[in-house]
C-alpha cells in the first residue's frame, strides 16, 4: 500500500521524517523551543550589559549555560 502512514517510535531511525510519506514521534518537543528563547533572552541581557570585548565574550558563555546557574543555585538555596 503507497498510501500507508509510518509512525516511527523514539528509538528508531528518524531519517524517514523528511519524506511525506512518514511521520515520527522522535523530536525534542518544546523543551528545545523554551531553551533557545532563553538562550536569546539571556544572550540580550547579558550582551547589553556588557562593558568591553571579554565581558561580551563571558555574556555568550554564560547565556549558553544558563541552566547550569539556575540548577546551581536551587541546590544552593535548597541545602542540597
Amino acid at each position: 500500500m503507497e498510501n500507508e502512514v509510518k509512525v516511527l517510535r523514539e528509538d528508531e531511525d528518524c531519517k524517514c521524517c523528511k519524506t511525506s510519506k512518514c511521520r515520527c514521534s522522535c523530536y525534542m518537543g518544546n523543551a528545545s523551543t523554551v531553551y533557545g528563547l532563553g538562550v536569546i533572552g539571556a544572550l540580550i541581557y547579558f550582551i547589553s550589559n556588557a562593558s568591553g570585548c571579554v565581558s561580551i565574550l563571558l555574556g555568550i558563555l554564560k547565556a549558553i549555560l544558563w541552566p547550569a546557574f539556575i540548577v546551581f543555585n536551587l541546590l544552593k538555596f535548597m541545602s542540597l
